[in-house]
């Protein structure tokens, strides 16, 4: 159940940049990693299912899938309309291909509420948010405590991994999002 997961995989989704971070309710990193969704062009989504459903079925096994909200986009630049119908209809085809395939609930969270409980300020631009969650993702590989007062339990081998990524915002931001959800549940035990 949500209120008290063993486990959850977030999810950040976009068409280029897809990942997933594994969090068990130690606060251990299982599993993180990158989706290749690629860009398909012309877009059309029944070209893209197939694509999607081989991406789903890498994910790992967990009580709890975990997606990044796509509804809350807006894109007042000219001609990116069609980038943010495209991201909610990958975000629903996810979810579909979820609920079809996995027996655990399927979950989006609003990218705000990460950014509320890290204390990053709503008032960031896209690019700023974008830095204080990696940075925030930074400081919690380096043993900087959750706002819980917990510690992320992280190997060697994917703290070299987030390193080595020239993007790394989409990590931060699923990882940043499995944390808070499994910190979320814990308040939620301890209230119940």
């Amino acid at each position: 159940s949500l209120l008290c997961p063993g486990d959850v995989v977030s999810v950040d989704l976009g068409w280029q940049n897809a990942a997933y971070a594994h969090v068990d309710n130690n606060l251990c990193l299982k599993d993180w990693g990158r989706l290749s969704l690629g860009s398909p062009s012309p877009y059309s989504p029944a070209k893209c299912y197939d694509q999607v459903r081989a991406c789903v079925e890498e994910l790992p096994s967990t009580e709890v899938y975990l997606l990044e909200a796509q509804s809350h986009r807006s894109f007042p630049a000219k001609g990116f309309l069609h980038i943010s119908v495209q991201l909610r209809v990958l975000e629903a085809m996810v979810f579909a291909v979820l609920k079809e395939t996995r027996t655990a609930p399927v979950y989006s969270i609003v990218p705000s509420m990460p950014s509320q409980y890290y204390g990053i300020a709503r008032k960031n631009k896209h690019a700023a948010k974008k830095k204080a969650f990696v940075s925030m993702a930074w400081r919690l590989l380096s043993g900087e405590e959750t706002p819980m007062g917990n510690e992320l339990h992280v190997s060697s081998k994917m703290k070299e991994f987030f390193e080595e990524q020239v993007k790394n915002d989409d990590l931060s931001d699923c990882l940043l999002q499995a944390i808070a959800l499994m910190e979320w549940s814990q308040i939620a035990r301890d209230l119940f």
